[in-house]
């Protein structure tokens, strides 16, 4: 009796896990009007626009600082399977190497590099390859601002 009361239980948690998971609504880099949705709901600015090639690309902005999401992975400019959250800073004299080799040692989630000019642009990766919840996407928009005004504050950047 009591095997078959622990395989009865088993069995629903099992179903209940199932349940939650599948009541949980999936956002990928698939659907870019819905991303730009929920950037608007968190409270900032987002518009859709596409970049040189054709792929979708979302243009942004906080603390007065403006920022793009590049749309990677995709086929026909459609099905993205990744976003690419993109800022770049013009200074006036750049910033150095060292500046940079800083900040990749020290952060983990978003890196850093020079154009030609020396000036500095930020970046983090997110994989939505068969989906992550809204608040994965959420967090991670979150962690975007803040390594963004941490870095920032690295290369001493006055707006």
């Amino acid at each position: 009796m009591r095997k078959r009361t622990s395989v009865f239980l088993a069995a629903l948690l099992c179903a209940a896990v199932a349940e939650i998971a599948a009541a949980q609504t999936l956002i990928d880099a698939e659907n870019p009007a819905d991303l730009v949705a929920m950037i608007q709901a968190l409270g900032f600015q987002a518009r859709l626009d596409e970049d040189n090639v054709g792929d979708p690309l979302i243009r942004s902005s906080a603390g007065g600082g403006e920022f793009s999401i590049y749309f990677y992975g995709c086929t026909d400019n459609k099905r993205c399977q990744s976003l690419q959250f993109s800022a770049g800073y013009d200074l006036d004299d750049g910033t150095t190497h060292a500046v940079v080799d800083e900040w990749n040692e020290i952060k983990r989630f978003a890196s850093a590099y020079l154009d030609d000019e020396d000036d500095p642009f930020l970046q983090m990766d997110i994989n939505t390859a068969g989906g992550i919840t809204r608040q994965n996407f959420e967090n991670s928009f979150e962690l975007w601002q803040t390594l963004k005004g941490q870095f920032e504050d690295h290369i001493d950047f006055r707006r």
